[in-house]
């Protein structure tokens, strides 16, 4: 799945990556209406022969458009909030959402589905209303590697510093993501609001910055991992045990400091016109088999406990896919940034830039 995860602010993924983009399949030309359902959600975010057979079975053509950021997400739906019947986000900015009235709450009494999934309490942080979001996959950020290029396994986030790797780390652009993988390295939380804490993972950030590849997206990153140009780099841990999967060569670490969490809902957006076949899709997705396949096919955890009882055990007692207890507890979702810390997602973001450019490693530059 190619996330660039959070939305903290667009100007720190728009000074550090060259622009985000989406691409979307059209719906078969001539096509009611009421016969179509257009869906936005991550790209490689679904197993494709799902859509095909929801199709088969429905007679419903599925618009599947897709987006690269949180930030283009809210921007899409912003200046459409008709563009689409169901949108796939994450737990960080559904409020943001229902805060601008760009979502409508999910009618959960026509969806027989949601009796095989876990409570609500169980994948939803306490501050998201289930009355507008379904969970549909939850996952964590996490650390991959290559083994022919690590002497041995990284202990824990505390490798992303390592001069040892100058020039082959991957970071994420997004500097919200920088600062919880930084800040759990210093042993501080994640979503800390401390201004000394702030400022220790400010100056932690500075330092690494002459010793990273570059910073961007999921796909970049796992192609750079793939063809063995980066030693190091954040991934999500679906993305990550999925390429470990079909390349020997690449290790996964779950950093015993903790890892930043999320979940992935189904929400509405507020003028979805095809309401009926997206229930009908939310329904079919949530089927135990279906959703098991497609749990397997994205290497990502699933609510749906009916559909656990169908995957690989292999899949379900894989560290890297359900995060043990003990991990669990040092982690945490992540919370809305007030406005100080978006300005120090910003400021830092610009300084790491400045920095870098003026070594010649600008952003897609691989000399360190």
């Amino acid at each position: 799945m190619n996330r660039s995860h959070r939305l903290a602010g667009a100007v720190c993924a728009a000074m550090l990556a060259a622009g985000c983009g989406r691409s979307s399949a059209p719906p078969e030309s001539g096509t009611p209406a009421e016969h179509q359902l257009r869906v936005l959600n991550w790209e490689e975010y679904i197993d494709p022969a799902l859509l095909e057979r929801f199709t088969e079975r429905t007679g419903v053509v599925v618009d599947y458009q897709t987006f690269t950021t949180q930030d283009e997400l809210v921007g899409l739906v912003r200046s459409d909030p008709g563009r689409c019947d169901l949108v796939i986000v994450d737990e960080s900015v559904i409020q943001t959402l229902i805060d601008l009235q760009l979502l409508r709450p999910v009618d959960t009494s026509r969806l027989a589905g949601l009796r095989h999934l876990d409570p609500p309490g169980a994948t939803l942080p306490p501050d998201i209303d289930p009355a507008y979001a379904v969970p549909y996959h939850f996952g964590c950020t996490l650390l991959a590697y290559r083994k022919d290029r690590v002497t041995e396994p990284p202990a824990g986030w505390t490798a992303l510093w390592d001069e040892r790797h100058r020039g082959r780390i991957m970071m994420p652009v997004d500097f919200q993501e920088v600062f919880a993988v930084t800040l759990l390295s210093l042993g501080h939380p994640m979503n800390s609001g401390d201004p000394r804490e702030l400022e220790e993972a400010r100056e932690r950030i500075v330092l690494q910055a002459s010793l990273v590849r570059e910073y961007a997206d999921v796909t970049t990153i796992q192609e750079a991992l793939n063809a063995g140009e980066a030693a190091l780099g954040v991934l999500y841990n679906g993305d990550a045990a999925r390429i470990a999967a079909t390349n020997a060569a690449i290790g996964i670490v779950l950093p015993p400091e903790g890892v930043p969490l999320w979940v992935d809902c189904f929400c509405f957006p507020r003028d979805a016109r095809n309401v009926e076949e997206a229930l009908a899709f939310m329904d079919f997705l949530m089927e135990p088999d279906v959703a098991a396949q497609n749990a397997a096919y994205l290497h990502y955890a699933t609510p749906n406990r009916a559909a656990r009882a169908l995957m690989p055990p292999a899949l379900l007692e894989d560290p890297a896919v359900f995060p043990p207890a003990e991990v669990r507890a040092r982690s945490g979702y992540y919370l809305k940034p007030d406005v100080a810390r978006l300005r120090m997602y910003n400021s830092t973001a610009a300084e790491v830039r400045r920095l870098r450019g003026a070594l010649g490693i600008g952003p897609g530059t691989t000399d360190p």
